[in-house]
């Protein structure tokens, strides 16, 4: 034992020995120029989780690291040249993100490399309820079987989120936000999600939407002021939207009117009985907005700011309370962005004031933008009959911007402009762009003011393109276009009631129509709307339209604008090449 310790201290007494010497004489030792690179200029990534390799070319230790916890190394440092496995997690936003990848040998000294990687879709965030009739609000409604309430799911559901809705009659149960009556219970639209109807009543995994076949009502009972209400605010690359359901049965308050101001609108229980649309975007599918009576300000109000879609909807029998006069028993729109109609069908609404059926009235929310296409609207009656309210198909006013192609105007009554009528002012003008629409059939109490077309101040512009406009009457007597003293129209490729018009806006010499034997009554004629079709091979409706080249152009022009995609196709799909058909079929 003694010996050991004499040794393990003459070997600690040698290593002091040298510790204290002077090695001064380095030259023998260079150090090496770190030497550090990618190959790759930089990383592209998918939205989902992924892996990528990065080759990296070192001379020396290195070590990497990102700025961002989204991206991960193995390995995460080396020696020499080496390929790293670069992990990007999934992206879980809407919008792109970036990050740099930064690699050293000495601190400070790096090189770096980007990372982009590409936004998430909405539907890869989104969360799937399953409401049924029968269904528990203690449940998670995560699948048919755990199946919720509605009123859960939509308390639940989030921007992106899709709420998938059984068969079966739902009334809301829920005060829009801000209020707290019974009065104002309502299916709030609040976030960006979407719901969609028409599951059996019984669905199970894999059952498939079908409206027709299982009718799902959002039932206001008569006893709510808005069945439906959207106040999502915008977002971009997001919308809300309702598909496949029935919304009726709703009922505005009369008397003393409350509001809720939510996203800078004014939701007044006057208006939209059966949905209010806010500042939102939204779009309405497969829908049908029925039977909402005794409302006051429309069966569905699209205010301020909103720019919503109705496309394959059907809105009919709604009217306003009857005792006194009450405005708008379909759709009011006041300062939309912009609203878009595309085949649907408007039908038997009713209203004892202006505009049974299309309110385009930017009163408070300014400049209202609307665009209807491949859309019937007929049927729709003021009532009591009135001889001088105005617009039983539309009504365009103050501030009011529409563009109207390849639709049918159809035996609508009011006082005055039975089918349109388009009303402004000097200092709140509007506007009404009619193209390859059929005006024809509507009735008016009031002669001499346009039972198909009324221009009803000078205020009011109007340009007729491709249209029909023949067969309106009052009391049996025609009547089809008024034209207001020095206000602005025109009248291009159409047919007024037996009078044919070229390019110029002039009478074609020796070309004559008659509406009673040259234009069907309405009826099914192919397509998703009811429509009237032209009758006989010597018809000058067929001789003397516009092109679809012609069209292409015009609707690229107009403000809304239409495109190609509706130009190039009649009211019922049918395709314009290679004819100069007048009005909304070429059939």
């Amino acid at each position: 034992m003694k010996t050991i310790f004499q040794y393990l201290l003459l070997t600690a007494a040698c290593a002091a020995l040298g510790a204290c010497q002077d090695f001064s004489d380095d030259t023998a030792f260079t150090p090496e120029t770190p030497e550090l690179s990618f190959v790759e200029t930089s990383i592209t990534a998918e939205k989902a989780t992924k892996d990528y390799e990065l080759s990296i070319k070192s001379n020396l230790p290195w070590r990497i690291e990102c700025d961002k916890d989204w991206v991960s190394f193995d390995p995460s440092y080396g020696q020499g040249d080496a390929t790293i496995t670069v992990t990007v997690a999934a992206n879980r936003t809407l919008d792109e993100r970036t990050a740099t990848i930064s690699a050293y040998v000495i601190k400070g000294e790096n090189v770096t490399l980007p990372v982009t990687q590409a936004a998430a879709s909405a539907s890869d965030l989104a969360t799937h309820y399953y409401v049924k009739t029968d269904g528990s609000a203690d449940k998670d409604g995560l699948t048919w079987e755990t199946a919720t309430t509605l009123a859960n799911a939509i308390d639940q559901a989030m921007n992106g989120d899709v709420i998938h809705v059984a068969a079966g009659s739902y009334v809301p149960s829920v005060p829009l936000t801000g209020m707290k009556t019974a009065l104002d219970n309502t299916f709030e639209i609040h976030s960006n999600f979407s719901m969609i109807g028409g599951y059996p009543a019984d669905a199970a995994e894999g059952a498939v939407a079908d409206p027709v076949a299982n009718e799902t009502i959002l039932d206001g009972d008569h006893a709510v002021c808005h069945v439906v209400a959207v106040t999502a605010a915008k977002m971009n690359g997001m919308k809300a939207s309702l598909d496949g359901f029935t919304i009726k049965n709703g009922s505005s308050q009369f008397g003393s009117v409350g509001s809720t101001t939510i996203g800078g609108v004014k939701f007044y229980q006057s208006y939209g009985a059966g949905i209010f649309i806010g500042n939102a975007t939204v779009d309405i599918l497969n829908c049908k907005i029925v039977d909402n009576t005794d409302i006051r300000m429309g069966a569905i109000r699209v205010d301020a700011g909103a720019e919503a879609l109705f496309d394959n909807c059907v809105v009919a029998d709604n009217a306003t309370k009857s005792t006194t006069t009450y405005n708008c028993g379909g759709l009011w729109a006041d300062g939309a962005k912009l609203l878009r109609i595309n085949n649907c069908t408007f039908s038997n609404n009713k209203a004892s004031g202006v505009a049974p059926c299309i309110y385009v009235f930017g009163d408070t929310g300014g400049k209202t933008n609307v665009l209807i296409s491949n859309t019937t609207i007929s049927g729709n009656s003021v009532n009591p009959e009135h001889a001088t309210l105005n617009g039983g198909g539309i009504y365009v006013r103050e501030n009011g911007n529409l563009v109207i192609v390849n639709s049918t105007v159809c035996g609508n009554h009011s006082g005055k402009g039975g089918g349109i009528a388009v009303y402004g002012t000097a200092a709140k003008p509007s506007k009404a762009v009619i193209v390859s629409c059929t005006i024809a059939g509507n009735t008016t109490v009031t002669a001499g003011n346009g039972a198909g077309l009324q221009q009803a101040a000078v205020g009011g512009a109007i340009e007729v393109y491709n249209t029909l406009i023949s067969g309106n009457t009052t009391d049996g007597a025609a009547d089809d276009v008024a034209w207001f003293k020095d206000a602005s129209y025109k009248v291009a490729n159409s047919i007024i009631g037996g009078t044919v018009y070229n390019a110029d806006g002039m009478a074609v010499a020796g070309a004559a129509f008659d509406p009673a034997s040259m234009l069907s009554p309405l009826g099914d004629n192919g397509g998703a709307t009811k429509t009237c079709v032209l009758l006989g091979d010597a018809n000058p409706a067929r001789q003397y339209g516009m092109s679809a080249s012609e069209l292409k152009i015009l609707g690229e022009t107009l403000d809304p604008a239409f495109g190609e995609a509706v130009s190039a196709i009649d009211q019922t799909g049918a395709s314009r090449t290679g004819k100069t058909v007048i009005g909304a079929v070429v059939k």
